[in-house]
């Protein structure tokens, strides 16, 4: 099992050029990507087409729980300005790279991580998906997110 962390911030008028900037300042990871492709009209009206990405941490084993929290804590200094706007989001991921024989896992939430994605005002997304990399013995990069 291995995993991907990272955080999300998007938002209708949301300056993500101003907020990368202000991110290098702090120290903290990151870029401006675009979605290639958003789904149905329904999501494609929820979801801005273009988004600001946290460095993504890759990790082989451990607690993804605790390199969520690193990520979070290093963009509260950023949290003003995420906050001015109204209609930013701030997504904080973990994808879960499972093999089929995985046995179950449990993921806990502290209360410093859930004070910490408050702070921001942030939605905790979790996904599990197949290890297809894993499963080929190709060892390629995982797909991309």
């Amino acid at each position: 099992m291995r995993f991907s962390v990272f955080v999300t911030v998007e938002g209708q008028g949301f300056d993500l050029s101003a907020f990368q900037a202000a991110a290098l300042q702090h120290g903290v990871a990151g870029e401006i990507c675009e979605r290639k492709h958003l789904g149905s009209k329904a999501v494609a009206a929820r979801v801005q087409q273009r988004y600001w990405k946290s460095e993504i941490a890759q990790l082989e084993s451990g607690d993804p729980e605790d390199t969520l929290l690193a990520i979070v804590k290093s963009l509260n200094p950023l949290g003003p300005s995420i906050s001015a706007n109204s209609a930013a989001r701030v997504f904080a991921q973990i994808v879960v790279y499972r093999l089929e024989a995985d046995p179950p896992r449990g993921f806990h939430v502290s209360a410093e991580l859930a004070k910490a994605l408050a702070k921001l005002d942030a939605d905790l997304d979790i996904d599990v998906v197949l290890d297809l990399c894993e499963d080929d013995k190709t060892g390629s990069e995982p797909p991309p997110l």
